[in-house]
Parts: structure tokens; C-alpha cells; sequence
């Protein structure tokens, strides 16, 4: 998933990567040399320009105030967000099962665009990341873990459950 994004820009591109919860990027900065990477929700930002990948706004307690602080420091910005889903079934269940959310604040698709226009960014865009490994049959169908079974019975709770995460393009407003 970080990988598809970021392939997505010539590696000579200047680009901004605001990230929490993984050393992919630095990894990535590596062999980029346009790549800046800065820690997401770090406070004040330094002006930014171009095109931002914001990766871990679910891994902060306050993804609308990191989402402020970047739109007050960048006035001509694209951002490409990768944000986790709440609902995809393997961390449903696993909470279900016992364990906590592994995320500081969960989302869900229904929130993703309040929050962005309450953050003044314009959702340009918003795409599914499915996971097509999820168990699928005809309806209604059981997708298991550890003992806890969820029935689904819907094509749109199958979707649901399946999207691993969103990417979200935005402006700013």
C-alpha cells in the first residue's frame, strides 16, 4: 500500500512525507533524494509545498489538529492520506476477541471527509483499499478469528469489511 502511493511520484520529485508508526519512509528516503520526511503531529510545521503523504493520522489523538497545523503550513499542498479502516474485519475481530485497538483514534469511511473539511482541506477524492484475501461467498458468509465469527450478509457490509483503508486526496480549501 505505502509502496503503490509512493510509486505513484518520479523518485527525483520533490515530496513530503508526514508519517507515525513506520520506518518505511526512511527506508524510501534512502533512494529519493526529494523525500522529506518529517514526524506527523509534531507541532509546528516549517512551510510545505508540492505533494504531502500524510501516513498515521489514526496513530495520533488529535488527527484534525495535525491536519490544521499542515494546512496552516502549506497553501498550495496536495495531500495523498493513507488512512487505516475501523471497520475492516480483521481489526474488528481482533477486538471482538479481546485485544485493544492497536490505533489512537480508530476512523471509519463515514468520518474521513468531515474531517478533512473541518481540518480546511477539499476532498478531492477518496479510494477503498480492498483486501481481496478477505474470505468471500455467496450471502450471507462467516469471516472468523480466534473464536469470534461475524456474519455477513450484505454486499455493502462485504465491502466494508473488507477495506483495509482509504486513500484521501485533498486541497487545501
Amino acid at each position: 500500500m505505502r509502496q503503490g502511493l509512493l510509486d505513484q511520484f518520479p523518485a527525483d520529485a520533490p515530496l513530503t512525507v508526514l508519517a507515525t508508526g513506520t520506518d518505511f519512509y526512511q527506508r524510501a528516503s534512502e533512494r529519493r533524494p526529494g523525500l522529506t520526511l518529517l514526524p506527523l503531529a509534531s507541532g509546528a510545521l516549517d512551510p510545505i509545498g508540492g505533494n504531502v503523504i500524510v501516513d498515521g493520522l489514526d496513530r495520533v489523538a488529535d488527527p484534525a489538529a495535525a491536519l490544521r497545523e499542515l494546512r496552516r503550513a502549506s497553501t498550495a499542498a496536495r495531500v495523498f492520506a493513507l488512512v487505516s479502516n475501523a471497520a475492516y474485519s480483521v481489526t474488528l475481530l481482533n477486538f471482538l476477541a479481546g485485544d485493544p485497538f492497536a490505533l489512537e483514534h480508530p476512523l471509519v469511511a463515514a468520518e474521513i471527509d468531515e474531517l478533512f473539511a473541518e481540518s480546511g482541506w477539499s476532498v478531492m477524492a477518496r479510494s477503498e483499499l480492498i483486501n481481496r484475501s478477505i474470505a468471500h461467498g455467496p450471502l450471507p458468509y462467516a469471516v472468523s478469528n480466534r473464536g469470534v465469527s461475524v456474519t455477513v450478509s450484505t454486499p455493502e457490509i462485504a465491502e466494508r469489511l473488507s477495506t483495509a483503508g482509504f486513500v484521501v486526496i485533498a486541497d487545501p480549501k
